[in-house]
């Protein structure tokens, strides 16, 4: 019984640090792509595009 909790614990650790590695890789894709699409289309497309997620 012991044996199979501390195995639970280990993969609920072990899920929850790949979970947080997860979230902080998209985050950085997400905010270099972001950076990359507003250099790209400008000040006005940028407000079209923003405008068109929004909407959709």
């Amino acid at each position: 019984m012991s044996n199979q909790t501390s195995d639970n614990n280990k993969r609920i650790a072990k899920n929850t640090l790949l979970l947080y590695f997860r979230m902080l890789f998209m985050m950085v894709v997400s905010l270099y792509t972001s950076r990359v699409i507003q250099d790209a289309l400008g000040v006005e497309d940028l407000s079209i595009h923003i405008s068109a997620q929004t909407i959709a």
